[in-house]
């Protein structure tokens, strides 16, 4: 199972690095605006919420489950979608995509610091676990 969840987690790894770097030129040419930051932080939320809420939707818990789904859905999709909507000349679109960037970094400081309690939180839910 290392073998799945390791290239996961290096292209997790990757992204994180792009998107800080991304958004440090964005920064330096003052094209990004407080809010932001806000909306990056309030969609770290959300997406972690809706994975926690999946879970209790399911009812049960495959043991690798949270390996898989928290880089997959706070890290690879929001960076997909933050690359695709980046040069929108829509400003809504701009500033989502904007947003869903700045959501990976704040997810990859989020579990690099609260590793244990982002992962394991979801073991503290009474949910059964399989594998």
């Amino acid at each position: 199972m290392g073998l799945i969840i390791a290239p996961i987690f290096l292209l997790a790894v990757v992204l994180i690095i792009v998107n800080a770097s991304l958004i440090n030129r964005l920064y330096e040419s003052e094209l990004l605006e407080k809010k932001i930051f806000i909306f990056g932080f309030l969609l770290t939320i959300l997406i972690y919420s809706m994975i926690v809420l999946s879970y209790f939707l399911e009812g049960r818990i495959y043991g690798l489950s949270p390996y898989f789904r928290i880089p997959i859905f706070m890290f690879i999709v929001p960076s997909a979608l933050g690359f695709i909507g980046k040069d929108a000349k829509n400003y809504t679109l701009k500033i989502l995509s904007q947003s869903l960037i700045v959501s990976t970094l704040v997810s990859g400081f989020l579990i690099l610091i609260f590793n244990y309690y982002v992962i394991h939180f979801i073991n503290l839910l009474g949910l059964e676990m399989y594998y």
